[in-house]
């Protein structure tokens, strides 16, 4: 099985792809336009973490910040080609696919901010100061840690707001 992962351009995190290694998935890093090709010949996608998106894409000002358009645009573009495909977000990427799909973004102040959380009676690892504001139709809150929602699925798609690679 072959996985794009969408990230920073130059800049994807090796515990992505470490993570999907050791899953037996091939990664193949998508960061910039030319690489949409490889992209559509992958079996789903994997719409990583990193800076917020523009809100421009769900209609509010000022809310965030450390804005990506290059990405943001990017993220858009494969979302709209392989809409049909599993796609699996991890924080920002759960915001993005969240966002393309119509909900919205919110920012949450420091509280999930580099702090580990109890899920599933497991740790995993929050670093982020937004978080999904509406959920966009379809989609079920599977989870939820005061007002974030760290889980929410849709058919193939999963949208988990705290980051399982590390």
């Amino acid at each position: 099985m072959r996985v794009a992962v969408i990230c920073k351009r130059d800049c994807c995190p090796v515990n992505y792809i470490r993570w999907l290694k050791l899953a037996g998935i091939q990664p193949i890093v998508v960061s910039r336009f030319g690489d949409i090709k490889r992209a559509i010949a992958c079996d789903g996608l994997l719409f990583s973490g990193g800076g917020d998106v523009k809100p421009y894409f769900f209609g509010k000002k000022n809310v965030g910040n450390d804005f990506d358009l290059y990405r943001d645009v990017l993220e858009l573009v494969l979302f709209k080609q392989n809409e049909k495909k599993a796609m699996l977000g991890i924080c920002r990427g759960a915001q993005s696919i969240n966002v393309f799909c119509g909900g919205t973004v919110k920012d949450i102040g420091e509280a999930h901010f580099n702090v580990f959380h109890l899920f599933n009676c497991e740790k995993v690892f929050s670093l982020h100061h937004q978080a999904i504001d509406k959920l966009a139709a379809g989609f079920f809150a599977d989870k939820v840690i005061g007002s974030v929602i760290e889980e929410a699925t849709r058919e193939n798609k999963i949208l988990v707001q705290f980051h399982p690679e590390r």
